[in-house]
């Protein structure tokens, strides 16, 4: 049972379809919507239709009336329309911002309100994100790409910088498996009674155009259209009257793979050959589509998997790229005589990571742990790559030499990994026993020549007053 007949509920209700585990799975509606109330009646029944039948069922103008118990367990659910056994409950009706800590120290409505520079009632205490209403339009932030150009502003606005937050039109979308939906509205908008709505129907595809008693475009929602919805949204936001010959004229027969950065797919496959991007990490470099919300990242994936190059060729653009990159490595090891990059015992250590997939992987959860936005995976790449290799002084003292074997036994990575591309390890007391006093001076030796280094000392002698 799933509760909640909006986005969260129908992308849910989209995952179960395709398991075998449910018997049967009902949708259930308070009201006779389906995505939101914006939606028009033609629009409400191809979704209805899509999902109806088999195993789902879409339960209109449907609740809980009552329910039995075996055992402190929910046995039987009694609804308006059906009766339901052995129920399994899922809440899909979103999320609502915990805000009651605030209200009695900052102004706070719906969010906690905040001004254009998302500083609150408080002097130096500033709001981003689905807790926050900007004080003047009431807008709260619902998307990740949002929340991060607030987030951005208050940062901004923390370090003395003239920054304000804008509101600008979204383009929302609803993607699964039978269908895509793209939702385009006004900033502000909200239902009036005095509205016109327009359906147009042409062949698989439905859309709704909402105009306003001036005539303006204020909303546009539609299934499986081919539309420009880059024009559509200046369409909107500039107040033009609306013209559907206008409209229809600038059909795009192409696929918006992310909203976020309005990224047709046709335009995501040019941008991949033209630059000879190798994978979803190297596209970074060129575009942040897939890394915003997320929502799209598995789709531009598997369209970076398909027309991917192998290789980058030989290029004036990426010569100039190579050439700056060795001037700043240049320059950094000027500087920095005894920490200096060596690039191909880094770019070796990149070659034992599976298809280097694992590495774009870490550097994408590195960058979350930090608590930065994706936009920077790239400069945190970079960063890593600068580590050089630090001269490590391994001392057994009084342990039992068991970190030592659990060191050489390792396999992820392995020891020479470790020893090769990662580490310096200068000195060993038991890997290197077999050299005798030429391992003692040796570790005389590295003491003088390093002014930075880590002792790893794998276990201290607790006893005898040490």
């Amino acid at each position: 049972m799933i509760f909640g007949s909006g986005p969260i509920g129908l992308e849910i209700l989209d995952v179960l379809k395709f398991m075998k585990e449910p018997k049967h799975i009902y949708l259930i509606c308070r009201g006779k919507n389906l995505y939101s109330k914006d939606l028009a009646p033609d629009l409400v029944d191809f979704i209805h239709k899509t999902y109806s039948g088999g195993k789902i069922t879409i339960s209109f103008d449907d609740e809980i009336v009552g329910y039995d118990t075996d055992y402190k367990e929910i046995a039987t659910i009694k609804m308006r329309n059906h009766v339901i056994k052995n129920p399994f409950i899922i809440q899909g009706v979103g999320i609502e911002p915990n805000i009651e800590f605030a209200r009695k120290t900052l102004e706070t409505s719906n969010g906690i309100l905040a001004d254009d520079d998302m500083q609150t009632s408080a002097k130096d205490v500033y709001c981003v994100g689905e807790a926050s209403e900007l004080r003047q339009s009431g807008f709260i932030a619902r998307r990740v790409k949002e929340c991060t150009l607030e987030a951005n502003v208050a940062i901004a606005s923390i370090f003395g910088e003239t920054a304000r937050f804008e509101v600008d039109i979204s383009i929302e979308t609803l993607k699964v498996k039978d269908f895509e939906l793209t939702d385009i509205g006004s900033v502000g908008y909200k239902a009036d009674s005095s509205n016109e709505t327009m359906i147009v129907k042409q062949k698989d595809s439905l859309s709704q155009f909402v105009i306003n008693q001036s005539g303006e475009l204020v909303k546009f929602i539609g299934i499986n259209v081919n539309l420009d919805f880059s024009y559509i949204k200046n369409v909107i936001k500039s107040k033009k009257k609306f013209d559907l010959a206008d409209i229809l004229q600038n059909s795009k027969d192409d696929k918006l793979v992310c909203s976020c950065t309005n990224m047709y797919k046709n335009d995501l496959i040019k941008l991949i050959q033209e630059n000879e991007v190798t994978d979803f990490g190297d596209l970074g470099n060129y575009t942040q589509t897939g890394r915003v919300c997320g929502r799209c990242k598995q789709d531009v994936f598997e369209i970076v998997k398909t027309y991917a190059a192998k290789e980058k060729t030989s290029t004036p653009k990426i010569d100039k790229k190579l050439e700056l990159a060795k001037k700043r490595i240049e320059k950094f090891n000027a500087l920095h005589p005894q920490n200096k990059i060596d690039i191909e015992s880094f770019n070796k250590a990149l070659d034992g990571f599976e298809l280097k997939k694992e590495y774009n992987k870490w550097i994408s959860m590195l960058t979350a742990n930090l608590r930065l936005h994706p936009s920077f995976e790239s400069t945190v790449s970079k960063r890593i790559k600068n580590l050089n290799k630090i001269p490590v002084i391994w001392l057994e003292l009084a342990d039992c030499s068991g970190n030592s074997e659990s060191f050489i036994k390792s396999n992820s990575p392995t020891v020479s990994e470790l020893i090769l591309d990662y580490i310096s390890l200068d000195y060993h007391e038991l890997l290197m026993y077999s050299s005798g006093d030429d391992s003692e001076s040796y570790l005389d030796e590295v003491i003088k020549k390093y002014k930075k280094r880590i002792y790893f000392d794998s276990r201290r002698c607790s006893s005898y007053g040490a």
